[in-house]
């Protein structure tokens, strides 16, 4: 596999078994202590369902676009199985990245736009479309909330045009590549 895809994985895979003894994500290791002679693990949060499911579900897609059906096949499989322990909790917590945060519902829509590409099911279909909050053409103007969802947003819209046997709504693609022009527009993106 190519060695952005291999360094990915391993990422991935770090978080993926980083869990708790129910079986619980967790949201990552810390050495609280100043000789760094122990590392302790985090707690578990259904935030950090929602991340892994993310990111194996975008790892998956990647292999599919990239001709690995086995691994492609684990990575949606890891991600069905996070999506499945987050449940809907989480939603609106949010986490800060940098000088944005992040909310469950963010990651929500980028796992569920994935599956739908992996999977054609309507489900994810659904739970993409409740989780966006690009609710009409205009709202490309509200370009924080555009933001944060504009990998969702893409893998969507890339699914749309790429991917066999997902029918993607017609009126949905319409609307997002509306707000997706209105939000370049407003940022002077050329």
């Amino acid at each position: 596999i190519p060695d952005l895809l291999d360094a990915a994985r391993y990422g991935a895979d770090f978080w993926l078994r980083l869990r708790d003894g129910d079986g619980n994500y967790s949201m990552g290791i810390n050495n609280p202590l100043r000789d760094k002679s122990r590392a302790y693990q985090a707690k578990a949060e259904p935030w950090m369902a929602w991340a892994n499911a993310a990111n194996a579900a975008i790892l998956a897609d990647a292999f599919r676009l990239t001709g690995h059906g086995e691994l492609s096949s684990h990575y949606r499989d890891e991600a069905i199985e996070a999506w499945e322990s987050a449940g809907d909790r989480d939603l609106d917590h949010s986490q800060q990245l940098g000088t944005t945060a992040v909310y469950g519902r963010d990651l929500k829509a980028l796992a569920a736009a994935c599956l739908f590409n992996l999977t054609a099911d309507p489900a994810y279909q659904e739970a993409f479309l409740d989780a966006c909050l690009v609710t009409n053409p205009g709202d490309g103007a509200r370009t924080q909330d555009l933001y944060r969802q504009n990998w969702a947003i893409a893998a969507y819209l890339m699914g749309a045009r790429n991917v066999p046997g997902a029918t993607h709504r017609p009126d949905v693609v319409r609307q997002l590549e509306v707000a997706v022009h209105d939000f370049a527009l407003a940022r002077r993106v050329r």
